[in-house]
């Protein structure tokens, strides 16, 4: 059980540097563009101070959007592999994904059908 924990939290620390945050940063950009309130985040000294905390709410809604999709998938995959995953993540934006990639890989062993 032990080893599951570290390779389920090393698989989220990979996919998450490699495919979840550059596609947050995409899909906040998209965000951006689409939202005329803040279309001045091209020019940063345009961008008053009570602005910067609905950027960074709009940035940690993406981030989690990509990280339940990316880790959902992931786990989902591995469950149909036959392994169970259970990890740790240790930022709490983090969360949703990593309980979206522990539910779906124990859906998918179960899909398998479990022990063999």
């Amino acid at each position: 059980m032990l080893p599951n924990i570290f390779i389920c939290t090393l698989i989220m620390w990979g996919l998450s540097s490699i495919a979840v945050t550059p596609l947050a940063k995409r899909w906040f950009t998209n965000a951006l563009v689409a939202n005329p309130a803040l279309a001045t985040i091209g020019n940063p000294e345009s961008i008053s101070n009570d602005m910067h905390p609905e950027i960074q709410k709009l940035y940690n809604i993406n981030f989690i959007k990509a990280d339940v999709f990316v880790m959902g998938v992931a786990g989902f995959i591995a469950g149909l592999a036959g392994f169970p995953l259970i990890g740790f993540a240790w930022k709490a934006n983090a969360w949703p994904g990593m309980i979206a990639m522990i539910g779906l890989s124990f859906l998918g062993f179960h899909l398998t059908g479990g022990p063999r």
